[in-house]
């Protein structure tokens, strides 16, 4: 991860693709990257929920939730989801990896 990325304090979202073919190490990459100190320190939260590769936006962001330390109720409600992830992570700088799982 580049340090001109970190260094910023501009309250933008930056999105960072790890692309390539399967097995080329995406994945590892990412690990290396999100549990690097110099990249911790840098984040108040960090998330890796699991991405199903049937894609579901509302278990995607009960994921993300449970990652972030909050129960993700019961709900299908992706309004009230998205509402729990906006209190969750409001003025929070945050790195969340979003990455197929197997499950």
């Amino acid at each position: 991860m580049s340090p001109k990325l970190l260094l910023k304090d501009e309250p933008k979202i930056s999105v960072i693709p790890i692309v390539g073919m399967v097995g080329n190490g995406k994945t590892a990459v990412a690990q290396i990257v999100y549990h690097d100190r110099r990249v911790e320190r840098h984040f108040d939260i960090k998330a890796w929920p699991c991405v199903p590769k049937e894609f579901n936006v509302v278990r995607i962001t009960k994921s993300i939730l449970n990652s972030v330390g909050f129960a993700a109720s019961d709900s299908d409600d992706l309004i009230g989801l998205q509402d729990k992830v906006k209190e969750a992570l409001t003025s929070k700088k945050l790195l969340i990896v979003l990455d197929e799982c197997v499950e």
